[in-house]
């Protein structure tokens, strides 16, 4: 009986080990994957304020005539 209780002692610490890797990989895939995301947002909002202010006084009224702006962020 004693071994019983020993063994499944140890195969709850194996299996709370093996959920905390687990959660631990989880947690840290989540957090590389936003901060790249977020990484990404940035860059495309600053290739579209580069974009504008390049623009001339002519090509900005066609810019805002013909809503181009929305598609801004293509580019």
């Amino acid at each position: 009986m004693r071994l019983n209780a020993f063994n499944l002692i140890q195969i709850v610490f194996l299996f709370i080990c093996i959920s905390t890797i687990f959660s631990y990989i989880v947690y840290s895939y989540k957090k590389c994957t936003k901060h790249i995301y977020i990484d990404i947002c940035a860059a495309i909002n600053r290739k579209a304020v580069r974009y504008i202010e390049k623009l001339h006084i002519e090509d900005y009224l066609a810019f805002e005539k013909y809503h181009i702006w929305r598609f801004c962020v293509h580019f």
